[in-house]
């Protein structure tokens, strides 16, 4: 769905702490071993949004380059219900992941968005760099990853998320105004100032 216009309140600090508390950190990003302070962005998305692709292949890139460890991305999933491959989808980035390749397989995916269900998810795997394709397939069947998929949609749900990609911020949710690359570039450093 399109990016909502009016952003909600501020969430509570213990509905801040849920929302952080889980998804996929997205290329590194775990923040400064010295002690340095971490701007915290999750990102509640959906692989066959068009929304979510030019967030994560457009604006992404350039904020990690720029913030490296400074900025801990994390992926939740929020696949919507009238996309057929949404929820299959984050579930083989769960699987791709559970082999330490979610980002890879997160960013092949968004890439190949207008080809997925054409390749299959054992292809982006592969391409994704998975090793284990076996260990792959069987993992998209398991209830448990299931289960982690339908946590972050109840997450998103809770946060009262206005669309894909639902954005927050430190604990704020972003309009749709803030969420491009310099935008967002500016909100992160006024935080690390």
């Amino acid at each position: 769905g399109a990016p909502g216009t009016i952003a909600p309140a501020p969430l509570s600090d213990s509905l801040w702490q849920l929302a952080t508390d889980g998804g996929r950190v997205l290329g590194g990003g775990a923040g400064g071993a010295d002690g340095t302070n971490t701007i915290r962005l999750v990102v509640f998305s959906d692989f066959e949004c068009v929304y979510c692709r030019r967030f994560s292949l457009s604006t992404l890139p350039g904020l990690r380059a720029e913030f490296g460890g400074r900025l801990r991305v994390q992926f939740r999933h929020w696949p919507l219900a009238n996309h057929r491959l949404a929820f299959p989808a984050a579930l083989a980035a769960e699987c791709a992941g559970e082999q330490g390749k979610f980002s890879e397989f997160h960013d092949r995916t968004f890439a190949a968005q207008d080809s997925i269900g054409v390749l299959s998810f054992n292809d982006l795997a592969q391409r994704s760099g998975v090793a284990d394709l076996d260990r792959f397939r069987i993992c998209t069947s398991e209830p448990m990853i299931a289960e982690r998929v339908q946590r972050d949609r109840a997450m998103a749900v809770a946060i009262r998320g206005t669309g894909t990609p639902t954005i927050l911020l430190e604990g704020r949710h972003l309009a749709a105004a803030e969420t491009d690359s310099a935008g967002l570039s500016l909100l992160v450093r006024k935080l690390l100032a």
